[in-house]
């Protein structure tokens, strides 16, 4: 018993809230609660408040670099600052930065430290019940998550993200009936918000309803009109609609909503696919040069590196190999060589690295891509990486299906991440084998994938070629 006490006195039911000025308390739920609205313009004005009345208030600093990533990511500069404070905190709120630095530096083993802790210190507390499955959600582990966002809603039926992000993990695993009864019922809590409609707008949209989802996603703006979620959802109801003029016109006006720079070169990125879906590419790396104009005019070395790599992938899908392999090899010597984070350093170098890979053996220069493959290897060893590890299978997926291996080919791709790249490959080795009903199966996934992403633009006319032959 009295080995069990430490432990039992240590949980507690909601996590503290750590700072020195309950003027500042205030301002941060105020701010959490908006930004869990993902109303992020009001939630950021508020908590960069809290933080002006207390310069060292850790949770603030967390929620907003939350609402400054957009509500989809974390911007670094305050997640940073929070954990500079971390120690100032309390040991739940601790583990809680820690768990967000570790999701964002792709280090699974941490996340998974992080996660028992919080879960032994605050098991009632729905937010960690919360933030435990959305760490989870983020690595698709669906499954495990949605242990915990149910529990969430049990401790708290009024917890309307848990509907939410219920109504994302059943669509995730294949169940839209039960997906849309969490919508409706999140949708039913908080009618005259935009999120509601917004998520519900985005399970539509990813049916193939398109004009239910534009009818949900014009209501979300017209509650919020700087809802970006929703001014990008709906250029991508008019893109899939084949309506390109449309969709150019609202991933500017996107642009124009938002003062947030990774949302900007977002935005640039989504005009680039208008052009990809148009099958003008030439077009799409003129958007691409404005891309990486604006990163090395403003020395963000994040954005160098994924610029010239998106740039490498439209131009090694294109047919272009050689001019990809030069560009991914100046984002290695970006990586290598920028001031940056060391954490995100590695993580850039080693994709770099494995991007260089892909070029290669997609050019067939088997044996530059041995020996990248070999170096890949072991710098993926080394490191725990969810990602990495499935990068690597991308690329060697693409080395043996260049080797005419097809069934080692889909073997590594099985261990890829999914999207459009690794469905389109995995179609094209079934093409390569003979058998041209199992690859229809993947070119289809490719072609119905109505989530507009860089990658959905550089495959989806490949694949719906494939489906043509």
């Amino acid at each position: 018993m009295l080995l069990l006490a430490p432990a039992a006195l240590m949980a507690q039911e909601e996590m503290p809230i750590t700072t020195s000025s309950e003027e500042a308390r205030e301002l941060f739920i105020e701010g959490r609660d908006q930004a869990e609205m993902l109303k992020t313009a009001k939630s950021t004005e508020l908590l960069k408040r809290a933080v002006e009345l207390d310069p060292e208030f850790a949770s603030a600093y967390l929620f907003l670099s939350f609402s400054e990533g957009g509500g989809t990511g974390f911007a670094p500069d305050p997640l940073n600052k929070a954990v500079d404070l971390s120690h100032k905190a309390s040991e739940g709120e601790r583990q809680m930065i820690h768990l967000i630095k570790a999701i964002r530096a792709g280090n699974e083993r941490a996340a998974e430290i992080h996660r028992q802790a919080l879960l032994k210190l605050h098991p009632q507390d729905e937010r960690v019940q919360l933030w435990v499955g959305n760490s989870l959600y983020f690595q698709e582990e669906y499954r495990k998550a949605l242990t915990h966002f149910k529990k969430a809603k049990r401790l708290n039926e009024s917890f309307h993200l848990a509907y939410n992000i219920l109504g994302y993990t059943y669509m995730n695993l294949g169940k839209p009936e039960k997906a849309e009864e969490y919508f409706k019922a999140y949708l039913r809590m908080l009618p005259d918000a935009a999120n509601p409609h917004d998520s519900y707008a985005e399970f539509l949209r990813k049916q193939g309803r398109f004009d239910e989802a534009i009818e949900h996603y014009k209501k979300a703006i017209s509650y919020n009109p700087g809802f970006l979620a929703s001014q990008k959802g709906l250029a991508d109801c008019y893109l899939f609609k084949g309506e390109y003029g449309l969709a150019r016109e609202q991933y500017r006006n996107y642009s124009k909503h938002t003062s947030n720079k990774n949302n900007k070169f977002n935005s640039l990125l989504w005009e680039a696919t208008v052009d990809l879906h148009e099958n003008k590419p030439e077009s799409a790396l003129q958007v691409m040069d404005q891309y990486i104009d604006l990163a090395d005019e403003r020395e963000l070395p994040y954005y160098k590196v994924y610029g010239r790599a998106y740039m490498a992938g439209i131009l090694n899908e294109t047919g272009q190999p050689a001019k990809a392999i030069r560009l991914y090899r100046e984002a290695i010597r970006t990586a290598e060589t920028e001031d940056m984070d060391e954490n995100i350093r590695m993580n850039l170098k080693t994709l770099a690295h494995l991007w260089e890979f892909y070029a290669l053996a997609s050019n067939g220069d088997m044996a530059d891509a041995e020996a990248a493959r070999t170096q890949c290897h072991e710098m993926v060893s080394r490191q725990e990486n969810p990602y990495h590890s499935q990068a690597y299978n991308a690329a060697c997926g693409i080395m043996e299906i260049k080797k005419g291996d097809y069934r080692q080919a889909r073997k590594h791709l099985s261990k890829a991440y999914e999207g459009p790249f690794t469905w389109y490959y995995t179609g094209l080795a079934w093409e390569k084998s003979g058998n041209q009903r199992k690859a229809r199966k993947w070119y289809e996934k490719v072609a119905k994938h109505y989530s507009n992403t860089i990658e959905l633009g550089i495959f989806r006319n490949k694949a719906m070629a494939g489906l043509r032959e």
